[in-house]
């Protein structure tokens, strides 16, 4: 194991953390249960949930005694702790899923796929496949062989009939009955797989494979109604990506937080934006990231493409559809037709506009910021995409 890292432990425990859903208070009262103490006093939690601010913060290092306890309560060896996920050890003694997906050898590998008792299709008593394990350890080689040999895929070519999901699968055929933990319904429901590819991918700079991920994606855009947004952003939220492309280099950066677009025949999105922007920008403030004015620079060139395609159309259908009430209309009730299809997202994440005489439509991803971060000059730049934002819920109602 090479020499520690404070900054890179911090961080991986603090990832860690959230992974499993507590909250820094909730973490200390945990550990606080684990060392069996009985004088849970608000004073004793506050300096057990100080210390653990710290070791985040990389201020101070984990102590001894909690590495064995944050081992447990996080799920991961003291090796994996130190090594900030770079480290595991793995169990020689048999094959299996945790083993096969530490190996670097590609003779294993395909010993394993070709298992006639269809190993490589099942889940292990933890719930795990060897996908899962092969993301854990960063294990790039063996997921590159698997998706360059198109043995496993995170997208299909076709969307349709994969509701809410990009189809991953596997060309590896089930020869025994289906196992209670059987992987292929899990590569096929859980996106997360597809998110923590494309963060070994950020990690190795591979920006063909995030295409072919369609890293920036998710797949509820392939899904909308074609006129109302269908958002369901929230449950594809992934904390690796995130935290990943918030540390990653300007490229990377760059690639998350420029606006593209999205080509589908149920309902194309002119104007989109990586769906966990508000996230990303406030991890970047969190970290103290010196690409943070290069990234909401980018955030106020997207929104600001908004309103005034909106108000381009609008113009438009409002001058077609004039002559059909002559002058029976005042001018804010021809907009109010006009904008009869002017649609915001349920989450208020995005809009749909569509027009009736003109027969066009426009749809877009839109961003609001939540934090600040005490910089005049990079609030004043949150404040403008905020303004267009609110511009953007509320034009419909003018």
């Amino acid at each position: 194991m090479s020499e520690l890292d404070k900054q890179k432990i911090g961080d991986y425990v603090g990832r860690l953390i959230k992974e499993k859903g507590f909250s820094d208070r909730q973490f200390a009262i945990k550990c606080l249960e684990e060392r069996g103490w009985k004088d849970n006093s608000r004073e004793t939690i506050q300096n057990m949930q100080n210390r653990i601010c710290s070791i985040k913060k990389a201020r101070k290092w984990i102590q001894v005694e909690d590495l064995p306890i944050f081992s447990k309560i996080l799920g991961v060896s003291i090796e994996e702790i130190l090594s900030a996920g770079n480290y595991f050890i793995p169990d020689a003694s048999r094959m299996t899923n945790y083993s096969v997906a530490f190996s670097k050898d590609p003779e294993i590998w395909t010993a394993y796929i070709d298992n006639e008792d269809d190993i490589f299709l099942n889940c292990d008593e933890y719930g795990k496949s060897i996908i899962d394990y092969a993301l854990q350890f960063k294990n790039y080689e063996l997921l590159k062989y698997l998706l360059d040999e198109g043995i496993i895929w995170f997208l299909k070519d076709n969307h349709d009939g994969f509701f809410y999901r990009f189809g991953a699968g596997t060309s590896v055929k089930r020869r025994t009955s289906l196992d209670t933990f059987s992987w292929e319904y899990k590569i096929a429901t859980d996106d997360s797989l597809r998110t923590d590819m494309a963060s070994l991918a950020i990690e190795r700079n591979d920006f063909d494979l995030l295409d072919e991920l369609h890293a920036r994606e998710t797949p509820e855009l392939y899904y909308g109604s074609g006129v109302t947004p269908q958002n369901n952003t929230e449950s594809f939220i992934n904390t690796r990506l995130i935290d990943t492309v918030a540390r990653a280099n300007k490229m990377v950066l760059k690639y998350f937080t420029e606006s593209f677009s999205v080509e589908d025949d149920k309902a194309p999105w002119n104007h989109c934006i990586f769906p966990y922007i508000s996230e990303l920008v406030s991890e970047l403030i969190a970290i103290k990231s010196k690409y943070l004015k290069d990234v909401l620079l980018n955030v106020e060139k997207h929104n600001s493409v908004a309103p005034k395609t909106v108000e381009k159309l609008m113009a438009e259908e409002m001058e077609i559809s004039r002559p059909k009430y002559g002058d029976n209309l005042e001018e804010k009730d021809l907009r109010s037709i006009a904008l009869h299809f002017y649609f915001v997202g349920s989450d208020e994440h995005s809009i749909r506009y569509t027009t009736l005489e003109t027969k066009k439509s426009f749809a877009s991803v839109i961003v609001c910021i939540e934090d600040k971060t005490g910089n005049a000059e990079l609030d004043s730049i949150i404040d403008r995409i905020n303004s267009t934002y609110k511009e953007l819920v509320g034009f419909g109602d003018k």
